[in-house]
């Protein structure tokens, strides 16, 4: 498991009730949330208990102009080219966080951009070696438009920029039962590499402690500087390898951190921008897989 303490399902949760205030704005409803109404469980029995108290009422509320990029928002993983990013893109999406409690650092030094690079590639390739952490790749991986069709979740060889003949290819002769080899994870490994070192930027969430509460607040905060970047026609991909909490990290992250001092508080999230060709959309299973009564 790379997320043994479930920092980043957390995170993720309040990505979603983000999307979903914006959105119950836009219909005309004033949605209150309520984190963890009947408490944070243990991590051993995350997900037992709800995360959020949801109640929406009708009523006159601002919208946000926010809400148009949620159905164009996507992770995007392929190569990123193009020029720097702008002062003013920097500050827009500063603007859209523009959270004192959470700051958020960019890092736009070309010297310090490759020694993160390098360090994520380190990373990562731990994540790939390390037989109980590299499990949950191919597990989410969606190897042919059978896999993609079924399960309409995780992603796909088309997210990460292959596509035409290469793409047939590699469906055709990297399925499933290879994403165990030498060859497939030395791919895998120089690929994410490439494209760490293709960031334009590197974004820093920050929060002030390392709890539950912060951990889902972090997530709201990515998702409007994700619309943001999207309205930009900017390409983010968070690339969390390097923060994630298991022993055999413990030394590359300090080399991180000595990086990026000086700073304050606990880096949560991690993330690359720049400019990139659209990649599709991952499939997503219908509303009523969700719902439960």
């Amino acid at each position: 498991m790379t997320d043994p303490l479930h920092r980043l399902i957390y995170a993720s949760q309040r990505t979603f009730l983000e999307l979903l205030s914006i959105a119950a704005k836009e219909f005309g409803y004033k949605p209150s949330i309520q984190l963890f109404p009947e408490g944070i469980d243990p991590v051993e029995k995350t997900g037992k208990s709800p995360v959020a108290r949801i109640i929406i009422a009708k009523t006159k509320v601002e919208k946000e102009d926010l809400f148009n990029q949620i159905p164009l928002r996507v992770t995007n993983r392929r190569p990123y080219k193009g020029p720097p990013i702008t002062v003013e893109e920097l500050n827009l999406l500063q603007k859209s966080y523009n959270v004192k409690n959470y700051p958020m650092r960019f890092i736009t030094d070309a010297e310090k951009i490759n020694k993160i690079a390098n360090l994520m590639t380190e990373a990562f390739k731990i994540e790939v070696y390390t037989e109980r952490t590299y499990a949950v790749t191919p597990k989410m991986f969606r190897f042919n438009a059978n896999e993609v069709a079924t399960y309409r979740d995780g992603f796909n060889y088309e997210n990460m920029g292959v596509t035409g003949k290469v793409k047939f290819f590699a469906e055709k002769f990297s399925g499933r039962d290879k994403s165990f080899s030498e060859s497939f994870k030395k791919r895998t490994v120089n690929s994410v590499g490439k494209n760490a070192h293709t960031a334009k930027s590197f974004g820093i969430m920050f929060t002030q402690e390392n709890n539950r509460i912060e951990q889902v607040e972090i997530g709201r905060k990515y998702a409007r500087v994700h619309l943001m970047a999207t309205k930009l026609n900017l390409s983010m991909q968070m690339m969390s390898q390097i923060l994630e909490e298991y022993e055999e990290l413990v030394e590359v992250q300090k080399k991180f951190l000595e990086i990026i001092k000086p700073y304050k508080g606990v880096p949560q999230l991690i993330f690359r921008i720049g400019h990139a060709k659209l990649t599709p959309h991952s499939p997503r299973r219908k509303l009523e897989d969700f719902l439960k009564s």
